[in-house]
């Protein structure tokens, strides 16, 4: 499959992107929570800034930090992010580890700094050094911490420049793992079960959170279109972790391989579950119905080939994978878990299971194999839904928004 060609910003010309590279590193831990404020579950009260006839903050220059750029939802969240910024208006500048595309970061106007064999939570003093002095030079209005975990290189660097820094949170925490220091103004929650957890279970004041779903760059993503004849393939995407419970796909995929439907699989990413994995589809007599693809992985290519589209993860926070595969025109079947239930519609764009069931998953994925007319149907209504409810540009717009009222805040001192 070949990968997507990078995409080019438009808007106000910038500066030729700058990129460095350093070596290993390892870091500072974020402070202590701010205090607790109790949130009822279903709670989507939002609590803003009282109004004043200030001039409205203008948002010019962002430092986005990240973990590790590669294929996973979350590192699709933050490119998507820094494009959208860009087109804006806005100067970026994104300092992580690594990236598994730096040239398409350059070729979108990003100055970029990566700080290779860097050991989130041990940053190297020289390595740290490097990344101030990269932030000093750019000297951004605020900090962006792209993950909770991320947070242990933004904040010392928003406290050396005197800068804000906002952090977006894509999973579930688990309580006394990471904390919030107060110059963290803003908490963005991609999904609602985050920001149940934030405020429950990690004692986040919800004034401070901020729920902005993930949006997605359509444009990306091809339509699919069901074609006639050849293999239906049915594909499952995301980083191979004990999280995502892909085995659960392959013993899906091999009783619906048993029942006689005729499929290919598709299983696209890398992982430490990889090894093990491959040892199940061999012992399960899949090697030729089931296809491992590792490569670097671009998610809008492996969709553009799926029929259906299986996420049997035990865990989610934003369901990004699910919307790249509505925004792709391709029907789902999920496990019933975190945010997946804020962007799959059951019975309209794919179906909701119960999470560790292969046999559910293979029960309404076969349902979805043997009519294509009802793939169709459900592959049009999701990019509808992703169309209308969960576009790039609604997601950069909230977090522009986001950001100023972080920065307006930090100037008056509160």
């Amino acid at each position: 499959m070949a990968a997507l060609a990078p995409e080019t910003s438009s808007g106000e010309s910038s500066p030729v992107p700058r990129r460095v590279e350093v070596g290993a590193a390892g870091g500072p831990k974020p402070g202590d929570t701010m205090p607790f404020q109790s949130l009822p579950k279903g709670d989507t009260t939002i609590s803003l800034p009282a109004e004043t006839d200030a001039a409205p903050i203008c948002v010019e220059k962002v430092l986005l930090v990240s973990e590790k750029l590669t294929g996973s939802e979350a590192s699709g969240y933050s490119r998507d992010l820094a494009a959208a910024l860009i087109r804006r208006g806005i100067r970026v500048a994104v300092l992580a580890p690594s990236a598994s595309d730096p040239d398409r970061l350059a070729a979108m106007g990003c100055e970029t700094m990566f700080a290779s064999r860097c050991l989130w939570g041990r940053w190297a003093v020289f390595c740290f050094r490097a990344a101030r002095e990269f932030a000093r030079r750019f000297s951004p209005q605020l900090i962006h911490a792209q993950s909770a975990f991320a947070m242990a290189l933004a904040r010392p660097l928003a406290e050396d420049l005197g800068v804000p820094c906002v952090a977006t949170c894509h999973q579930i925490l688990k309580p006394g793992r990471i904390s919030f220091p107060p110059l963290c103004t803003r908490l963005i929650a991609v999904s609602q079960v985050i920001r149940e957890n934030l405020v429950n279970d990690i004692k986040i004041p919800k004034d401070r959170i901020r729920l902005i779903p993930i949006g997605i760059d359509v444009s990306r993503f091809k339509r699919h279109a069901t074609r006639e004849g050849g293999d239906t393939v049915v594909a499952a995407v995301g980083s191979l972790t004990k999280r995502k419970a892909f085995e659960y796909f392959v013993e899906a995929a091999y009783i619906l391989a048993d029942s006689g439907i005729e499929a290919k699989f598709l299983l696209a990413g890398e992982g430490p579950e990889e090894r093990r994995l491959r040892r199940l589809a061999s012992r399960l007599g899949l090697d030729r119905r089931l296809t491992f693809y590792t490569h670097p992985i671009d998610s809008a290519a492996v969709l553009a080939e799926a029929d259906l589209v299986v996420h049997p993860s035990l865990q989610e926070g934003s369901g990004i994978g699910v919307l790249q595969a509505l925004a792709a025109g391709v029907p789902v079947v999920a496990a019933g878990v975190g945010g997946v239930y804020d962007v799959l519609k059951d019975g309209e764009t794919g179906y909701i299971v119960p999470a560790g069931n292969a046999r559910a998953i293979a029960e309404k994925a076969g349902l979805l194999l043997k009519d294509g007319a009802l793939r169709a149907k459900m592959g049009d209504a999701g990019r509808a839904l992703v169309e209308r409810d969960f576009t790039i540009n609604r997601m950069a717009a909230d977090t522009v928004d986001v950001y100023a009222e972080a920065i307006k805040e930090y100037a008056s001192g509160r």
